[in-house]
C-alpha cells in the first residue's frame, strides 16, 4: 500500500517470515527459531493449555509488574505490546514531531512510522 503525504511517498513495510517460499533464502527480517520451541517451553504451553482460552488482562498488569519487579524499577516504566511494530508505531504518534534521522538499512518500520509523522502532526520537513 502507498500513501502520499507531501512529498514523501510511503510503502507499507514488509515484513518477512515467510522464507520459507524461497528454497535457500535466510531470512533476516523476522526472529523465528528454524528449530522450533525446546521441549522445556513445548511442555510449559502443554501445562498452561487451559489459559488459552482467557484473553490476556488488555494492559498486561501481571507481565509489567513481573518485569518491573524482576529489574527492579517501577512497573510505570514497562510498556508491553504485541511486537516491535506496535511499539515502534506508538512511539511515533506520540514523540515524532519533527526530524528523524533513520540510519539504513535498517527495519523498514522506522522510516515508515517516523515519517508518518508529518500526517499525524502536519509537519512540513
Amino acid at each position: 500500500m502507498a500513501l502520499r503525504s507531501g512529498r514523501y511517498e510511503h510503502v507499507k513495510p514488509a515484513h518477512g517470515g515467510d522464507a520459507w517460499r524461497f528454497p535457500g533464502v535466510l531470512d533476516f527480517s523476522s526472529n523465528i527459531n528454524p528449530l522450533g520451541p525446546s521441549r522445556a517451553v513445548r511442555e510449559a504451553v502443554r501445562r498452561a493449555s487451559w489459559e488459552l482460552a482467557c484473553y490476556p488482562p488488555p494492559e498486561a498488569e501481571p507481565l509489567c509488574r513481573e518485569i518491573a519487579k524482576h529489574l527492579g524499577i517501577a512497573q510505570e516504566m514497562v510498556v508491553a505490546a504485541n511486537g516491535s511494530s506496535e511499539l515502534i508505531k506508538v512511539l511515533c504518534e506520540a514523540f515524532a514531531r519533527g526530524r528523524v534521522g533513520i540510519r539504513e538499512p535498517t527495519y523498514s518500520e522506522y522510516t515508515f512510522r517516523s515519517s508518518m509523522a508529518e500526517r499525524w502532526w502536519g509537519l512540513r520537513g
